[in-house]
């Protein structure tokens, strides 16, 4: 460790010490000495991982991974980072070129995966995040949209506004203001734009996310949905173009011509001032509507805005039927003036938008949609965008305002014969049906396959190349999935109602996004039985049961797995009993009933071996000796999680090793052997991290942590218990509370807890 500077600087940061940090641990390192001489110079506490994402609105995992050396943080949360521990300004442009030498040599290195090289960071984006950039795993920062192009007026609110926050810096208590107003009126406009204004007022971030709280073709996202997207920090809701619908509280005339004359020029505006008022009173002073006129206007700039407004009046004039009494039928008429202006492709394509499940879609699911090449739809989808009647709101990912939404909706039903509605929203269900399906064989290759139904003409799955990219089109997609297995439910499209929350199970497993799971599972069961399948309510049943142990709902994971266990029988399914005896092991050991969990374990390894299922039978090996280390037999433990070890390499299971490292870290560690059993830990968080296995990276930290503990390395010890209890605490599960115990205290031998095993069938 380097010694300290007159000033009191870390003479770790002097250009000739920093010249050759050029690895993420070493950089890590340089910013836990700032974490120490701040807590000095305060006079308090080191700051704790959950201080630090207090304070940032970053994930517990973020912060810990950013200091343990195990990411890279992104440029923006790097200077973030090095700020709230208080590097000084010339310090903070130092430990920058740093970060920007380390991340360049990352990008160098031979079988990174992209700036960090790490497939943990290939998580889901905020709304601010393009996609593109999610899957190669940058976490997003900050979650505002962008701010509204060419905003205007609002002058009074923004006023308003600003009073509210300059009082709420005296005020003893929190200040919420809330924009009001029907549909459209432009509150998130309003909103957004302001929150740019005093972002710097609000150092710790911001959050975003939009309820959908106006879209009549789909559904508003549930208090549960939007909490997980602010922990994910990746799939809340795709943010809405700012829209009005209410004359009342539309913008006033002077601010709509302002805003025209932001998109067209203020010579243009001049030129013609009645026209200019003509468009701004047809268009009721709506700035939806006056985007998408001036999205024609500036793609014919040669055309007289009078003659604009000569097309928009013929427009109006036949929708005056359209909806009598119906506030938006202004709009409706500025949607229909830009609509019929499309080519024929681009037309097609917006009206069959309106019957897909949403909330947003790529260039392959609306490929599919139109049952067209994808090429072809990248040609329509650009025509869209540009008249402003679709938002490329992050990169790849295409989305419409709510009443644009509707509107398509409507003009699919008036202009689209009712097969064709049908065939459409089908195509779209076997794309994300297919395309899930290949990604879910590549997180769980040994996961018993089941039978699709056969995809229509013109559908065209999508493709990964690996078990990352998997991962990054689930954290994409899985909110659309959602809304797709909703659609499937509502049209009577059972199979895929039940097997679209099939495919998702593995992934919600692995994020630890519970709710989902148990929600989407109880969907299925119904659609299940509604198709009098067999096969599949036991699935289902099987995956329930996991749903209810994650959240130590014990008695009804038995009924659900005694239901899966009378439906293989009946159907005389040896491997499905095989994986109910496993699971009810699993059940009955985190229920410390370990002799019963044997007997179960024992019978799914007998099973397995009838059916030669190898890959199987090392999970089966591997329960069992886990069980008998939970009853004392650690020899024997040794002996069957060895032979489990063996098996899992040579059938190249990297997860079923995984859960083998860790059996025989926790056997080694009984025996009194800690340097092989934190050699094992070690390996087993290693592969659970790089295959995105959350919740059991953090019990191996836990045993990691009782494992250091023993070997008279407190600070090791406590480094790894807090990394676990991030984890958990970020899952929301329970055990989180047992493994933050071992922080009260000292961290000394014989700090341990009952570990604890997911079901793994």
């Amino acid at each position: 460790m380097a010694g300290r500077a007159a000033d009191g600087r870390m003479s770790d940061l002097t250009p000739e010490a920093l010249a050759g940090v050029d690895t993420v641990p070493e950089l890590a390192r340089l910013l836990r000495q700032l974490r120490r001489r701040h807590a000095r110079r305060c006079g308090h506490a080191e700051l704790t991982y959950r201080d630090l994402a207090a304070a940032t609105g970053w994930s517990l995992s973020a912060v810990g991974e950013y200091l343990a050396g195990d990411t890279l943080p992104p440029t923006d949360r790097f200077d973030a980072l090095i700020r709230l521990l208080g590097a000084a300004p010339d310090e903070q442009g130092a430990l920058a070129t740093v970060r920007d030498r380390v991340d360049e040599q990352r990008r160098r290195a031979p079988g990174t995966a992209g700036p960090a090289g790490n497939a943990r960071r290939r998580r889901a984006p905020g709304p601010a995040s393009p996609v593109g950039t999610a899957a190669a795993g940058r976490p997003v920062p900050r979650q505002l949209p962008a701010d509204v192009p060419g905003f205007t007026g609002r002058d009074a609110e923004l006023h308003e506004l600003d009073l509210l926050v300059a009082g709420a810096g005296r005020a003893s208590t929190l200040v919420v203001p809330a924009v009001s107003g029907t549909a459209g009126v432009g509150k998130t406009a309003l909103a957004v734009h302001w929150a740019h204004r005093v972002r710097g007022l609000f150092p710790d971030g911001q959050l975003y996310v939009n309820l959908r709280g106006f879209d009549p073709a789909g559904r508003a996202v549930s208090p549960a949905e939007a909490v997980r997207g602010f922990l994910d920090a990746l799939g809340v809701a795709p943010q809405r173009v700012p829209a009005g619908l209410d004359s009342q509280a539309a913008l006033t005339t002077d601010e709509s011509r302002r805003l025209l004359e932001h998109r067209l020029g203020a010579g243009r505006v001049a030129a013609e001032p009645e026209a200019v008022d003509d468009i701004v009173g047809m268009c009721a002073r709506l700035p939806l509507a006056l985007a998408i006129v001036a999205a024609r206007a500036v793609a014919q700039p040669t055309l007289p805005l009078s003659a604009l407004a000569s097309a928009l009046r013929q427009a109006r004039s036949g929708l005056d039927g359209f909806a009598h009494g119906d506030p938006a039928t202004d709009v409706r008429a500025v949607f229909s003036w830009s609509y019929h202006a499309l080519g024929s492709p681009a037309a097609r394509l917006f009206r069959l938008l309106g019957v897909h499940p949403g909330p947003d879609v790529t260039i392959p699911a609306a490929a599919s949609l139109a049952g067209v090449p994808p090429r072809k739809v990248a040609a329509a989808m650009g025509e869209l965008t540009r008249a402003n009647l679709l938002t490329e709101h992050t990169a790849g990912r295409f989305t419409f305002h709510d009443l644009l939404r509707a509107y398509a909706t409507e003009l699919a039903h008036d202009a689209e014969p009712e097969a064709e509605r049908r065939a459409a929203a089908q195509r779209a269900l076997d794309h994300y049906l297919r395309t899930a399906y290949a990604a879910d064989q590549l997180l769980n290759p040994e996961r018993d396959p089941i039978t699709l139904p056969p995809a229509g003409p013109g559908v065209t799955p999508e493709e990964h190349a690996d078990r990352g990219q998997a991962m990054a089109w689930f954290g994409a997609e899985h909110r659309v999935l959602l809304a797709a297995a909703d659609r499937a439910a509502a049209t009577g499209l059972d199979v895929h109602a039940w097997q679209l929350p099939w495919v998702l199970a593995d992934f919600f497993n692995l994020r630890g996004h519970s709710q989902n799971l148990a929600a989407t599972q109880h969907a299925a069961l119904e659609a299940a039985r509604r198709l009098a399948d067999r096969q599949a309510q036991a699935h289902i049943h099987r995956t329930l049961a996991r749903a209810c142990a994650w959240r130590g709902g014990y008695d009804e994971a038995h009924l659900h797995l005694a239901e899966a266990l009378r439906l293989y029988v009946d159907l005389g399914d040896q491997i499905g009993q095989a994986h109910i005896h496993l699971n009810i092991g699993s059940v009955l050991g985190r229920q410390v009933r370990h002799r019963e969990a044997l007997e179960h374990a024992q019978r799914a390894h007998e099973l397995y071996r009838a059916a030669g299922r190898d890959a199987w039978r090392a999970r089966a090996l591997d329960a069992v000796g886990w069980l008998y280390a939970q009853l004392g037999d650690y020899r024997q433990a040794l002996a069957y999680c060895q032979q489990a070890l063996a098996l899992h390499q040579e059938v190249g299971d990297r997860h079923g090793e995984a859960e083998a490292w860790d059996s025989l870290g926790y056997a080694h560690h009984r025996l009194g052997g800690q340097d092989q059993a934190t050699a094992c830990y070690d390996r087993a968080v290693e592969l659970y991290r790089s295959l995105g296995d959350r919740f059991n990276e953090a019990t191996t930290l836990s045993n990691l942590g009782d494992a250091r503990a023993d070997t008279d390395d407190p600070q090791a010890a406590r480094a790894a218990w807090q990394r676990a209890v991030d984890i958990l605490d970020e899952l929301g599960h329970p055990d989180a509370d047992s493994v933050r115990a071992k922080l009260t205290v000292d961290a000394v031998a014989g700090q341990t807890g009952q570990a604890q095993r997911t079901c793994s069938a």
